[in-house]
């Protein structure tokens, strides 16, 4: 007794022993090939071969010294014609391909067709590397995006595969490199150019202030000096400053070294009174202060205030017998100058080496 099953096998079932042969396969008139019989009496055949529409499949057991032929009833199979396939292609683009950490990127793939038979669909998965992290629809348009601010510090590999239909086949995009660095906080820098200088007492000097930000810093910097040596002055213009994107904002450091002094000069003793000496000098003071006295006694005279007014002038030239003088200059040496830059709780500070000759 034999048969032919829906799936195209034709079974033999013997109640004695098990038949042996082969089983021819017909479509129709048409052979389409040969399977031998198994020890369980089962012979297949597969084919993708089948033309399009209504096939009627036939299996026919040619018998063997045992066993009579037979054939099947026949199955009717239709083939339909196999859709059309298009292809695509997909290219992706990203918002950024240099991000700070915590960033959201979007990427955006473009799947277009070979030939406009029918509107897109499908999805299009998004990897980085091995690693998928996410999808997009694809609309009317042909684009899919999808955004993430995911991605961890270092070099990422992203690429955008579209998986295709019935009608449109699966394409996948070239790599895109991204790079995500560690998130900077706002800050600033300060230096100073040049850092030292060399002046004589009385002379001053200079120095650039730079307060370049980080981070995107624009707030308020306060700028201060200390440490100016003796006799002398630092000073900042201006004392503040806002620094803005990533160029430095300036200011100017002046140091000035101040002198200031004073000299008595003493009126040369006229030949006649110098003597021989301090002694003559002293001689002569003395008699001044007599004549003073007598003067005095003899107050009842007019002449009184005119004879002491000429003992005074005659006593003047000698009463400094000597030079004094004093002096305020810069101390020669090697100074530090701190220049302090402050905005909130942030604070820097740079060194200015002054040397004083």
């Amino acid at each position: 007794m034999g048969g032919i099953n829906g799936d195209g096998k034709a079974d033999l079932v013997l109640t004695d022993t098990v038949p042996t042969g082969t089983v021819t396969f017909m479509n129709g008139t048409t052979t389409l090939g040969t399977g031998n019989l198994s020890t369980s009496g089962v012979a297949t055949y597969t084919t993708a071969m089948l033309p399009t529409g209504a096939d009627s499949i036939e299996a026919v057991y040619g018998g063997d010294s045992n066993f009579l032929g037979s054939t099947s009833p026949a199955v009717t199979v239709t083939v339909n014609t196999a859709p059309v396939v298009v292809a695509t292609t997909t290219m992706l683009a990203a918002s950024a391909t240099s991000v700070t950490s915590g960033t959201s990127i979007t990427f955006s793939a473009s799947v277009s067709a070979a030939s406009a038979t029918a509107t897109l669909t499908g999805t299009v998965t998004f990897t980085d590397g091995t690693t998928t992290l996410g999808t997009g629809s694809v609309g009317s348009n042909g684009m899919a995006t999808y955004s993430t601010s995911s991605l961890t510090v270092g070099s990422h590999s992203i690429t955008a595969a579209y998986g295709g239909t019935t009608t449109f086949s699966p394409s996948t995009s070239s790599a895109v490199s991204i790079t995500v660095t560690a998130a900077v906080t706002p800050s600033f820098t300060l230096s100073l150019s040049p850092t030292s200088g060399t002046v004589s007492i009385g002379s001053s000097a200079t120095s650039t202030i730079s307060v370049t930000p980080t981070g995107g810093f624009s707030q308020a910097v306060s700028l201060a000096c200390s440490g100016a040596p003796e006799h002398a002055t630092c000073s900042i213009a201006p004392t503040s400053v806002t620094p803005s994107g990533a160029a430095a904002s300036t200011a100017t450091l002046t140091i000035a070294t101040n002198v200031s002094s004073a000299a008595l000069h003493i009126p040369a003793t006229p030949a006649r009174l110098r003597g021989s000496g301090g002694s003559g000098t002293l001689a002569f003071l003395g008699a001044g202060v007599a004549l003073g006295f007598t003067l005095l006694w003899r107050r009842r005279s007019f002449w009184w205030y005119a004879q002491l007014g000429i003992a005074l002038l005659a006593a003047a030239p000698v009463t400094v017998t000597g030079r004094g003088g004093s002096s305020h200059a810069t101390p020669q040496g090697s100074y530090t100058i701190n220049v302090t830059a402050s905005s909130g709780s942030s604070s820097q500070t740079a060194t200015y080496t002054l040397t004083v000759q």
